[in-house]
């Protein structure tokens, strides 16, 4: 059959960046949640994803960091509030 698959659906705010994502399965059910939130700059600070799993939501999370050309250097990542991965990055600058 030729169903629906899934569907997404995407909330943005006054400066048009993505500040919510839904996607459900074909039964209509919600598959995960995002958020994401941005400075006064426009960077992504943070990111959300709620997750559907066996045994209740799970949360995924990523923080950033960034230098003074608004390139993020850290990023955390956390599963249900415990940090599990820290990326850093060095970036050169030639001037």
């Amino acid at each position: 059959g030729s169903g629906l698959v899934k569907m997404e659906t995407y909330k943005y705010d006054d400066q048009d960046n993505l500040i919510e994502s839904r996607t459900y399965d074909g039964q209509g059910k919600l598959n995960y949640r995002q958020t994401f939130k941005f400075d006064e700059k426009g960077n992504e600070i943070e990111f959300i994803r709620f997750a559907t799993s066996p045994s209740g939501f799970n949360r995924f999370m990523c923080r950033f960091e960034f230098d003074l050309f608004n390139n993020w250097v850290t990023r955390i990542e956390y599963e249900n509030e415990r940090p599990y991965k820290i990326v850093e990055r060095e970036l050169l600058y030639y001037m």
